[in-house]
């Protein structure tokens, strides 16, 4: 299979499945809810209800960066901003009482990761439809994702992005680096959403924490399809092995079986290695030429 070829099965994997996570397939619950468990509020205001209904009677609101226990998940469904998923039974802690009671799992967030007094909370603001992609027998949605930085229990900053959803965004991580040299950086917040299976790309997002602001650094990628063509993207920071002061190393490695292997033969297969360099000022990462 050439690059081409693995294109164009790449794009009709994206296409079976980018629907997910709406009300006509929820085969992708984000979340991955377990009993007992601790979760953080991610909306900006989440209403507690005493049914898992929309129409519930209003008892309780937690706000962005809040702490809970999900207890078990309902078979109650609703759908806001087209999300669509159910209602979990809760239980947190407020004004030193324990309370309980029926919340929209769409308010929770889908990573979160503490950093001194800081809570960096990851979640989906809202689905958008895609009209471009859509047809009358599909229709494509991308999550709208935001990253919010809170601390001591108020917003200090928010990042908003587009990713595609459904098995695009199967499998989601959140990893704090720490201190990587950069200066005016005290952390850096780095995202990754994709999928386990083979052509389905992992994107990883990074984000630098000035102690007041999050500021966007380069991303990478990577995917792949078993001995037919993979492509992968290494970063390099100032403070690992190989790194460069104030400058983020792209490392780009590509590799495509261009015949198989044969008896007599061994496969044709055609590499590439590639090298971005992103000089650091302090506030944005520009890109050498």
């Amino acid at each position: 299979m050439n690059k081409f070829s693995f294109l164009l099965v790449f794009f009709f994997a994206f296409a079976i499945t980018a629907s997910a996570q709406t009300k006509d397939n929820k085969e992708y619950n984000a979340w991955y809810v377990q009993k007992d468990s601790a979760y953080t509020i991610f909306a900006k205001k989440a209403m507690i209800r005493a049914e898992p209904s929309l129409k519930g009677q209003l008892i309780d609101s937690l706000y962005a960066g809040a702490s809970i226990i999900i207890h078990e998940q309902t078979t109650e469904f609703a759908e806001v901003k087209s999300i669509y998923a159910p209602w979990v039974k809760v239980s947190y802690q407020q004004n030193g009482q324990q309370k309980s009671g029926y919340l929209w799992l769409g308010s929770v967030a889908l990573k979160n990761a503490v950093y001194n007094n800081v809570n960096f909370v990851f979640g989906i603001e809202r689905l958008e439809k895609d009209a471009k992609r859509s047809d009358a027998e599909y229709s494509f949605y991308t999550y709208v994702v935001q990253l919010k930085a809170i601390s001591s229990d108020t917003l200090a900053d928010v990042k908003e992005w587009k990713v595609d959803g459904g098995e695009f965004a199967s499998y989601i991580q959140m990893l704090l680096l720490g201190n990587t040299k950069l200066d005016n950086l005290q952390n850096v917040v780095r995202i990754s959403a994709g999928g386990e299976a083979c052509g389905i790309p992992t994107n990883y997002f990074y984000y630098g924490w000035t102690g007041q602001k999050l500021l966007p650094l380069p991303g990478k990628y990577s995917v792949g399809d078993a001995d037919v063509f993979y492509h992968s993207e290494t970063l390099l920071f100032p403070h690992e092995k190989g790194g460069q002061p104030n400058k983020i190393i792209k490392l780009i490695e590509e590799e495509e079986t261009l015949e198989e292997a044969t008896e007599t033969k061994k496969a044709k297969v055609k590499k590439m290695n590639a090298k971005e360099v992103y000089v650091w000022n302090g506030v944005k990462a520009i890109k050498q030429k």
